[in-house]
C-alpha cells in the first residue's frame, strides 16, 4: 500500500486509461481530418468520377505508376495516393481505369522496385489509347527512357522524354 491507500496494482490500471483515451481521440481525429485510408471517399463520389481505360506497357523495370490529372496542385505533391498500375513483370500489357481529365492532360508518375522515380507530362491522353516506357537509344535527346503514346488505332501520338533519378 502507498499513502493513498491504493495498492501499486490498481494504480497502474488508473494511469493506464488516460493514455488510451488519447489513443482512441488521435484516431477519431486521424480519420477526420483526411488522414484514414478512405477518409476522402464516399459512395457518391465513385459514382460520379467519369474514368477513361488506357493499357500501359513497361518495359523498363516494374514498379508502381500514377497517372493523374495536370494541374497545379498535383504538380507539387509527393504522394499520389495508392498506385493506379502495378505491373509485375515487364513487356506485359495493364490495363486501367484513371479519372478523365477536362483537357486530356496527365502527369506520369513512377517509383520503380529499385526506388527510381520516373516523371514527364502526358500532352494527350484519351479513351482507349495505349501507353508503353521503353529504352530508347535515340542520340538525339539527353533522355534514355521515353514514354510512346499511341492511339487506339496504333498510330503514335507523341514520344515524351522521361526523367528519372534515384530516389
Amino acid at each position: 500500500m502507498n499513502l493513498t491507500g491504493m495498492k501499486r496494482s490498481h494504480m497502474s490500471v488508473w494511469f493506464g486509461v488516460p493514455i488510451i483515451l488519447v489513443m482512441f481521440a488521435a484516431a477519431i481525429c486521424f480519420n477526420a481530418c483526411g488522414f484514414g485510408a478512405d477518409a476522402n471517399v464516399t459512395d457518391t463520389d465513385a459514382v460520379n468520377v467519369e474514368t477513361i481505360n488506357i493499357t500501359l506497357t513497361d518495359e523498363v523495370q516494374s514498379g508502381s505508376v500514377w497517372i493523374i490529372q495536370d494541374t497545379e496542385d498535383n504538380r507539387h505533391k509527393s504522394v499520389w495516393g495508392k498506385a493506379m498500375i502495378t505491373p509485375e513483370e515487364t513487356g506485359r500489357e495493364y490495363t486501367a481505369d484513371i479519372q478523365k481529365s477536362a483537357d486530356d492532360r496527365y502527369l506520369f508518375r513512377m517509383i520503380d522496385n529499385d526506388k527510381i522515380y520516373y516523371s514527364t507530362d502526358i500532352p494527350a491522353l484519351k479513351d482507349g489509347w495505349q501507353l508503353r516506357l521503353f529504352r530508347s537509344d535515340d542520340v538525339k535527346t539527353d533522355y534514355d527512357i521515353c514514354l510512346e503514346i499511341t492511339d487506339e488505332k496504333g498510330n503514335v501520338i507523341e514520344a515524351c522524354p522521361v526523367f528519372n533519378a534515384a530516389l
